[in-house]
């Protein structure tokens, strides 16, 4: 029997399996008094093993965007912000652009990122009097919906993102890290913090899940990095040579995107998540005792883990065994 979490198959370790399968249930008294023991599920041990590994960080594509200042992906689609004409521009998954829209502007008036959530575009800009603000536009024309102004900014931004809607996180080219709920006319600050020991220049801010995906640009490397937003924490790292250097980062979904001013490009990199796949586990396991699998049948059960190891194997950087000792309860 075959066993999912994600896209990782868990098997039954043969030689740690033991049969110990258990009734458990109700036992009921009869008019006459006596009992009849009437089991309502089985609880049976198992002893999973994984592996879990991806092959190597690599470049899976290049291709030429002209007239982007920064860019972002929502709804299957690309969004392009050009600073300088105040315009955003909408390309299909083909790179075929299908929209362009006028964005509101005023002399001295500078746009720093744009961000989009599943109901709305946020641009985030700077006053010509050096008030930061992050405008709410309507997703299919652009009108604006509300301003709101940043009274409260301790940074100086480069990179915005949407984790959930009316929820930003801004980021300044030291990592620094503030998050607002943006509603009703208010901006109310969620969180601030800096990431220890932060050693790369910061470019470009995404985000992934509950982790912000943020892009850094070191020497000839182009170096990307899952943070915690709860914990704060950097879960995975992925480092590619990259000469040419990047100046935003997004994902489209399947992939990390960077671009490049300079030479107008996209480069699409298919990174490995081994690192934080394997801290969603252990975090599933640490806060809940259980985890969810999908059986050979397709259907999604409920574990709970009594023993939990991983082991990386050498020679390999990111190629770790899994191994967890669990209960399979069935109610009947």
């Amino acid at each position: 029997m075959r066993w999912r979490y994600g896209n990782y198959e868990f098997h039954i370790n043969p030689d740690r399996q033991s049969d110990n399968i258990t009734l458990v249930g109700d036992n009921v008294r009869t008019l006459n008094g006596t009992y009849i023991a009437q089991p309502t599920g089985v609880v049976e041990k198992l002893n999973f093993e994984s592996v879990f590994y991806q092959g190597r960080t690599k470049i899976i594509d290049e291709k030429s965007l002209l007239h982007a200042d920064k860019f972002c992906y929502g709804a299957d689609r690309l969004y392009v912000l050009n600073k300088n004409q105040y315009v955003i521009y909408v390309y299909n998954q083909n790179l075929v652009q299908i929209d362009e829209m006028a964005i509101p502007g005023e002399a001295g008036q500078e746009y720093i990122s744009i961000a989009v959530d599943s109901r709305s575009i946020w641009l985030l800009g700077l006053t010509q009097n050096g008030t930061y603000f992050i405008n709410n536009l309507n997703i299919h024309d652009a009108t604006l919906i509300h301003e709101y102004e940043l009274s409260h900014l301790l940074i100086e931004p480069i990179g915005m993102t949407c984790i959930e809607d009316s929820i930003v996180y801004i980021t300044d080219d030291d990592g620094a890290i503030e998050g607002y709920h943006l509603t009703g006319g208010n901006d109310y600050k969620v969180t601030s913090f800096i990431i220890p020991n932060f050693p790369h220049h910061v470019v470009g801010l995404t985000s992934y899940s509950e982790f912000l995906v943020i892009g850094c640009k070191q020497d000839q490397q182009t170096v990307i990095y899952h943070v915690d937003i709860h914990t704060h924490e950097i879960v995975n790292t992925i480092m590619i040579e990259d000469e040419s250097g990047i100046d935003d980062i997004c994902m489209d979904g399947d992939h990390f995107v960077t671009y490049n001013k300079n030479i107008k490009r996209l480069t699409f990199i298919r990174g490995n998540t081994t690192l934080l796949d394997k801290y969603l586990l252990e975090r599933e396991i640490e806060s809940k005792r259980n985890v969810k699998l999908i059986d050979d049948m397709g259907v999604e059960r409920k574990v709970v883990v009594e023993s939990y190891d991983a082991t990386r194997l050498m020679g390999h950087e990111h190629m770790y065994i899994i191994s967890m000792s669990v209960q399979n309860t069935d109610g009947g």
